[in-house]
């Protein structure tokens, strides 16, 4: 259902609160949802489907994970939902929303070095993702904790030696601070 164009029966029916349009929903032969969600990703679901790879206890345990979390961020309990995203994290390190959210709660709550030991572990799981350094080196700057500036260069340099283009990436943005940073 990539376009809600029924006067909403079909958003009623199928979209969790909060769940943004457009929505790509998976029904089986008999009308159960087997998945839903953004329509970029209902391609792989489908030929995961054809296949016979789709695994409907491990999307409904994502979804029971993501409804849990969620709730437990817009009651501000954090203290539940950080550990839940660190495990799940642990457990699907290709899910960088997940550390994302993380670190954002951390930030929240002031508790910077978790932030940063929470990147470090990141890091050992996605040594080869730069998107994960990238997260870092922005929170040396909104940190401006620039004593962390050489250990994570020489990490950088360390992970990204075959890569010249994601270290002139970073180069870049070195260069395009202002003067007095």
């Amino acid at each position: 259902f990539p376009v809600n164009a029924d006067k909403g029966a079909a958003k009623e029916m199928f979209a969790r609160d909060g769940e943004q349009l457009p929505l790509a929903v998976v029904l089986d032969k008999k009308g159960v949802i087997l998945w839903r969600g953004p329509i970029k990703a209902a391609l792989k679901i489908l030929r995961d489907c054809e296949s016979g790879k789709f695994d409907l206890k491990e999307q409904i345990r994502q979804e029971v994970f993501t409804d849990t979390v969620n709730d437990a961020i817009r009651n501000e309990k954090y203290d539940t939902a950080l550990p839940m995203l660190k495990k799940e994290f642990k457990d699907n390190p290709r899910k960088l929303e997940l550390l994302r959210v993380q670190i954002a709660i951390l930030k929240k709550l002031n508790r910077i070095d978790e932030a940063f030991a929470a990147l470090g572990e990141a890091q050992v799981l996605r040594p080869k993702s730069y998107r994960v350094f990238e997260m870092e080196y922005q929170l040396i700057g909104e940190t401006k904790k620039v004593d962390r500036l050489p250990d994570f260069f020489e990490r950088l340099k360390k992970n990204f030696a075959k890569s010249p283009g994601i270290l002139l990436g970073f180069a870049l943005s070195e260069c395009k601070l202002p003067p007095e940073q």
